[in-house]
């Protein structure tokens, strides 16, 4: 169930980090990042965002935005420029994005959720930019991608946990409204077989298409709810200032 679940979710914190072992960085943003060390704000300088007393920091939203410049600088040929990039709100989009990853978390965290050792070296040793030759994982492999990118292993492995838990979040509401795997086997057998228009070939797939929206439907509007009531009383607050330097450039 959680591999359908990532796979039709569009999880976004995990394909951000699958992305980031997949690519090396691409230049030309690196002066709206150093002007960002020293812009005085009522909160401190290294962080962008706090999620009921979390910090985000300032250090893991240029990390995140630049990924994300990297995917739609992919998708526009390389032509995307800070001014673009602006004007398309992205910085806006990959702030609310970690907030809600973050609440997600704090929500996962709240309702006893963990993440095992087998469950994150499992997830791990089967990213393809860790194998080598012979699709096997190989540590060598693995911290050489990560040096390149700058980043430690200690917070790739959480980026990777907190991604598994806000999936096993996602899995309560995907198993209020999913058959189990034993139901969904026995109806595409009679799908498949039937050739009854009552029947047709598609029809388990549509009715999982649909169980899906329901689930997705149910998960993001209570998520939503709980980010509305969260900067309601304040428990989420936003380094405005910051975050101006990123959007200020399409003016």
């Amino acid at each position: 169930m959680l591999s359908y679940i990532r796979k039709y979710t569009g999880n976004w914190g995990l394909k951000i980090i699958y992305f980031i072992v997949a690519l090396t960085f691409l230049g030309g943003f690196g002066g709206i990042f150093g002007a960002l060390r020293s812009c005085g704000t009522g909160m401190s300088g290294g962080t962008i965002a706090i999620v009921n007393r979390k910090a985000i920091s300032t250090d893991r939203f240029n990390r995140t935005y630049r990924i994300t410049l990297n995917r739609y600088a992919e998708e526009y040929k390389h032509e995307l420029t800070p001014e673009r990039a602006a004007s398309m709100h992205i910085p806006n989009i990959v702030l609310t994005n970690l907030i809600t990853n973050e609440v997600g978390v704090q929500q996962a965290d709240d309702l006893g959720f963990i993440v095992t050792g087998d469950e994150l070296r499992d997830e791990i040793v089967h990213l393809p930019a860790f194998l080598n030759k012979a699709h096997q994982f190989d540590p060598r492999i693995y911290y050489g991608v990560l040096r390149e990118n700058n980043i430690t292993p200690g917070s790739f492995q959480q980026g990777i946990k907190d991604d598994i838990l806000t999936l096993k979040l996602k899995k309560l509401f995907f198993d209020s409204v999913f058959l189990n795997g034993s139901e969904i086997e026995m109806l595409s057998s009679m799908g498949n077989k039937s050739k009854s228009p009552s029947m047709p070939k598609d029809a388990v797939q549509a009715n999982l298409q649909f169980s899906f929206a329901m689930a997705k439907n149910g998960y993001d509007t209570w998520i939503q709810d709980v980010i509305n009531r969260a900067k309601a009383n304040g428990a989420i607050q936003i380094n405005v200032p910051l975050l101006a330097k990123f959007t200020q450039t399409s003016e």
